[in-house]
């Protein structure tokens, strides 16, 4: 499991410059890609230190045992030295639906999480897949599909993990009662 801390490196072409290593860290391994500006479709993303430019999207982000992590995609262009790339699970689940139906289809619930760990739903999309399934704002959900959720960036990549319109399992605690929901969620919109 990645943690904040451990070592990255990054194998790529900057700048036309064949053949070229950077080292680093791992910044963040759960960073919302909506909070850096890109797409809320990704989920979340790895932040790292390890520098990349022009030439490195796209390339693979290794960690220390030479595993690839991640796919780097963007710098922040108004900070030094930080980077994020897509997590090479996320790489993997939008190749399988790329090979099975052509194109990839992100997951929406129309709900927004509190950061943190009591993963408590804050606001709700009307007309959303959890609204209509009887999610509620201040509900803590519990697991999803038999998977414990331990925080809300857990959450995150774990529901961004679903298939569009397969019906998935979520249990959650309202006030003191418990409630297990099934519904499926619908597709992102452009936009969205």
């Amino acid at each position: 499991m990645l943690e904040a801390g451990d070592a990255a490196c990054v194998v790529s072409c900057p700048l036309g410059l064949g053949q070229s290593v950077t080292l680093g860290v791992l910044s963040n391994v759960h960073r919302l890609a909506a909070d850096v500006g890109l797409h809320k479709a990704l989920g979340t993303v790895l932040q790292t230190d390890a520098p990349f430019n022009q030439g490195s999207s796209g390339g693979p982000l290794f960690d220390e045992l030479g595993c690839v992590v991640g796919m780097c995609i963007a710098v922040r262009p108004d900070a030094e030295g930080i980077g994020f790339a897509v997590p090479a699970c996320t790489v993997d689940f939008v190749l399988k639906q790329l090979a099975a139906r052509g194109r990839a289809a992100h997951p929406c619930f129309g709900l927004k999480l509190e950061p943190g760990t009591r993963i408590a739903v804050a606001e709700l999309q009307a007309g959303s897949s959890a609204e209509r399934a009887g999610v509620r704002p201040g509900d803590r959900l519990l697991s999803l599909d038999g998977k414990e959720l331990c925080c809300s960036a857990n959450a995150a990549v774990l529901l961004r993990r679903c298939f569009v319109g397969q019906p998935i399992t979520l249990a959650l605690r309202r006030g003191d009662e418990e409630k297990v929901l099934i519904f499926s969620p619908d597709e992102v919109q452009d936009g969205g």
